[in-house]
């Protein structure tokens, strides 16, 4: 055999191991994940462009007026587009964190409060608006501020209030060093945002990578240093932010209703969705171990007490979204909406706002 003929049988055979291997490891995630192997089609938002430094307590801000294909920063520092002149329609406000704000999706037309408009547009609704009051940057002591001065300039008629999951982070993230109030550090605020190079985007596409950097995959980010003072602290922080938000909306005439905390697993369901939730994020043991736990343990405070304490409804995402059978397709990882999941937050929204006539 020439050369030339050895050459190109050694190349047949290497593309036909790559080959029955990648489809090895595709049948094999099917598998073991309950699914086809996808790319996960996600953005990481160049935070520095629209996120700026200001003085404390708030540490960081929107910029006003910022427009972007991925983001927009209207009027009021809040993401979306302009809202309608002050005082020609009623607004309808949900505070809340990263999952609210829409953290790592990919088209901001398919954001819950674009989905919600839309919905009480077609349902002859069109004197409300929807406004996001999403923060992925800011702890409950930081909302309490900001919405200090912020209620007087937006007026909402209904107030949705989803805080806390920050503070958590934060607690597990910074351990002993961690208080009340005390920010996420710049880096990760404002990371640098590497361009995805084309090597990177073919190697994502391909599943037997997937498999090999789960073997090699650190985990990151994560210190299990709280103690349990540390965490009734953190709790009660929180808990107080949601007071304090009450008190200021309750003085200024406006409805107030509270949710928790929206992720896409169940303590008591983890042993059977523990295939798909390591195809949503590969740590998420480690996730479920420090803030997971915590999380759901602040979901509870709300519901079962702080509501009755409030007088307020709980609206509760949480089981609504539990009792979606296309749940676990709802989400980017372990707690952030992709565009579908959006969709279902926002008719699930319109359906709890019609049940406590919001829209009348």
């Amino acid at each position: 055999m020439s050369p030339e003929l050895q050459l190109a049988a050694l190349g047949f055979l290497i593309i036909t191991f790559f080959l029955m291997t990648e489809l090895g490891a595709r049948i094999s995630y099917r598998r073991n994940f309950g699914g086809p192997y996808r790319v996960k089609r996600q953005i990481n938002y160049p935070a520095n462009q629209f996120i700026e430094n200001i003085s404390p307590p708030l540490y960081y801000r929107f910029k006003p007026g910022f427009r972007s294909a991925l983001v927009n920063i209207n009027r009021f520092g809040l993401r979306g587009l302009e809202p309608a002149n002050d005082g020609s329609k009623k607004r309808f406000l949900f505070i809340g964190e990263s999952p609210v704000f829409g953290s790592k999706l990919e088209n901001e037309d398919k954001i819950w409060a674009r989905e919600l408009e839309q919905l009480l547009d077609k349902n002859g609704h069109g004197d409300w608006e929807v406004i996001n009051g999403g923060f992925p940057m800011y702890n409950s002591c930081q909302q309490a501020e900001f919405w200090s001065d912020a209620l007087d300039t937006i007026q909402p008629s209904v107030l949705l209030i989803n805080i806390g999951g920050n503070d958590i982070g934060l607690a597990w993230v910074l351990g002993e060093a961690w208080e009340p109030g005390k920010p996420w550090p710049e880096s990760l605020i404002r990371p640098p945002v590497n361009k995805q190079s084309r090597a990177d985007w073919i190697l994502q596409h391909i599943c037997l990578y997937h498999f090999f950097s789960m073997i090699i995959a650190k985990p990151a980010g994560w210190v299990s240093t709280v103690t349990e003072i540390d965490w009734n602290k953190c709790q009660d922080a929180i808990i107080n932010s949601y007071r304090h938000l009450h008190k200021l909306a309750s003085a200024r005439g406006i409805p107030v209703y509270i949710t928790g905390p929206v992720p896409v697993y169940s303590l008591d369901n983890l042993e059977a969705e523990a295939a798909n939730l390591a195809g949503l994020q590969l740590d998420y043991r480690r996730h479920l171990e420090t803030g997971g736990v915590s999380l759901m343990a602040l979901y509870n405070a709300l519901k079962d007490e702080l509501a009755a304490e409030l007088n307020v409804p709980f609206i509760d995402l949480y089981a609504a979204m539990q009792g979606n059978p296309g749940r676990l397709k709802c989400y980017h990882d372990l707690l952030h909406w992709n565009a579908r999941g959006m969709n279902f937050i926002a008719k699930t929204l319109y359906q709890e706002g019609t049940r406590l006539h919001w829209w009348e």
